[in-house]
């Protein structure tokens, strides 16, 4: 039996519901057919049943289907993977070819341990970095995983990152340490086998003399993710902190080099620095940027926390936020989560006008039954998001679409049994042409592709 069937027999029960897919020769021209409009006023959420596994995986509007490709434990294939398996912990990801009948993805994998890479260690980072990214090559009308290539490795805690202008992938490192300096792995155990500071941003896929490297100019920290601004080349980064957290731009010498240099800067909002909670909703602020006059220095004067560069920027008036997660732009405005921001701690959607330079709070979360911890975002149908729930509280994990209008409703549930349900969602990409939605399951790890009448689902959501 594989290891893909041990994992999904094990994590959905024999006894889950299954609604019906059609038929299970699965996507021969790609999206099914769009529901008549009575039947779209059902927004609710249904078990669906995955033709890769054979299990109803997750929940989905009617009219959905998915399949389910690149699940922990299967083999990776290409030239530079050896006898190397698809690691766990499937976080952030993003499309970076996409032609509609097939797409390549990027995919994070958030493995804090100094336990050793999971490909080639000549080509490693960090020997003992167990962290890394998957480049996936799916074809959308089998449904089928055509290869799964190591194009990062050696790295820790790749969280989440962004897609660059060229087609490549920004992989951030959340977990902060300096060289062969001894620290504490989330299990407790003391960690002193690693021989390079971690806290960086990479590019997947590029090397310099042989060996993956960090880009040096966006600074150490706990890097979560990245959105560029493709008419000034200008790249906005997240900090997945606690208490504080920083919002951030890098402003590369050359916009297609991002190893070349630049100028790392904090986001600072007049009259205002406090944005973990009592943010007014009907406030907007004029918004400026400093810079970050040391990005290495990760640590702060007392030379512990991970908040070096934070507090070189909030030494000069920059705002405080609280685990600044996901991000995107879409047109001239950037979108980004405080996953645990806002007066009942349950998470902040904000906006900044990247021509106005106005900062505004977008959304705040008060009821976890509606949305808890909203972490990764994404561009969304009729004008809304895709947010991935990280919330501790209301299981089993969805997929968040929250409309223009500020109505919140689930687009997809996590549908496992067990503890395999209150695994996050992740990673949350959707295709250009708003056929498809990509997500990925935190743990153990596996990718979903999702297609369906969005755009119609999404405006039945707004009139219910």
């Amino acid at each position: 039996m594989s290891s893909r069937r041990r994992f999904l027999q094990a994590a959905v029960g024999a006894g889950a519901a299954f609604a019906s897919f059609g038929s299970l020769s699965l996507l021969t021209g790609c999206a099914p057919s769009v529901p008549t409009r009575a039947a779209l006023r059902d927004i609710s959420l249904r078990p669906m049943l995955d033709p890769t596994s054979g299990q109803a995986l997750i929940q989905l509007p009617p009219g959905f289907r998915y399949f389910s490709f690149a699940t922990a434990g299967d083999s990776l294939t290409g030239p530079i993977n050896g006898s190397a398996l698809i690691p766990s912990s499937a976080d952030g990801m993003g499309i970076v070819k996409y032609d509609g009948n097939s797409v390549r993805l990027v995919r994070n994998h958030e493995l804090w341990e100094d336990t050793g890479c999971f490909a080639r260690p000549d080509w490693a980072y960090d020997q003992a970095g167990a962290g890394g990214t998957l480049t996936l090559d799916v074809d959308l009308q089998s449904g089928k995983l055509r290869q799964a290539e190591v194009s990062l490795c050696g790295t820790t805690a790749n969280c989440s990152g962004g897609v660059t202008p060229w087609g490549t992938w920004l992989s951030g490192e959340e977990q902060v340490s300096l060289t062969q300096a001894p620290i504490s792995s989330r299990s407790g155990r003391l960690m002193n086998s690693f021989s390079a500071p971690h806290g960086f941003m990479f590019e997947s896929g590029v090397r310099q003399n042989g060996r993956f490297a960090p880009i040096l100019g966006m600074g150490q920290m706990r890097h979560e993710a990245a959105a560029f601004d493709t008419q000034t080349g200008y790249v906005y980064l997240t900090e997945d902190n606690e208490p504080s957290a920083g919002l951030y731009r890098y402003r590369p010498l050359k916009p297609t080099d991002l190893y070349a240099g630049g100028t790392l800067e904090m986001l600072v909002a007049e009259g205002r620095t406090e944005f973990r909670t009592g943010v007014p909703s009907n406030q907007a602020f004029k918004t400026r940027w400093v810079v970050i006059a040391d990005p290495l220095r990760a640590h702060a004067n007392s030379g512990t926390g991970s908040d070096g560069c934070f507090q070189q920027g909030a030494a000069q008036g920059g705002a405080h936020f609280r685990r600044v997660e996901g991000i995107y732009v879409r047109g001239r405005e950037l979108f980004f989560t405080a996953t645990n921001g806002g007066d009942a701690a349950l998470g902040q959607v904000f906006s900044l006008g990247l021509d106005s330079t106005m900062l505004s709070l977008v959304y705040e979360a008060t009821d976890a039954q509606v949305m808890n911890w909203p972490d990764a975002i994404e561009n969304g149908p009729s004008g809304g998001h895709i947010i991935c729930q990280d919330g501790k509280e209301l299981f089993p994990q969805v997929l968040y679409y929250l409309s223009p209008e500020g109505k919140v409703a689930p687009i997809a549930r996590n549908n496992m049994e067990g503890g395999q349900s209150k695994s996050e969602w992740a990673g949350c990409s959707m295709s250009a042409d708003g056929r498809w939605l990509f997500a990925n399951i935190y743990s153990p790890g596996v990718s979903v592709a999702i297609t369906g009448p969005f755009e119609q689902w999404a405006e039945a959501v707004k009139s219910a």
